[in-house]
């Protein structure tokens, strides 16, 4: 059988270290006030300009600034590993999907 994954949020975590450099983001380079802990008002990441009211450039800005650093520091969700090895072995062929940038992410 093929099988075909999506990484973000459902084989790594990537909202943590998104929401962590968008905070820096927000404060340090742009010298604003950060979230204020409103994170549960988004739902995705891809949600940052309505949470920090950013516009396209900003966001854009925030991407080439910090993605790479946000992909270095995925971690795998609970189990993930263990349950795509056991479907590989299964004789499965598996299929990673993204959506990820491309603009200036430095990859």
């Amino acid at each position: 059988m093929k099988i075909g994954i999506d990484i973000d949020d459902t084989t790594v975590n990537m909202a943590k270290p998104m929401l962590k450099y968008a905070e820096i983001f927000d404060t340090q380079v742009l010298g604003r006030k950060g979230s204020n802990g409103k994170w549960g008002l988004i739902q995705s990441r891809y949600y940052l300009e309505a949470l920090y009211g950013w516009n396209h450039e900003e966001k854009y800005h925030f991407f080439d600034t910090y993605y790479k650093k946000v992909l270095e520091e995925c971690e795998p969700m609970k189990n993930v590993v263990e349950i795509i090895q056991k479907l590989k072995n299964e004789g499965n062929q598996i299929y990673f999907i993204t959506a990820r940038l491309k603009r200036n992410s430095g990859l």
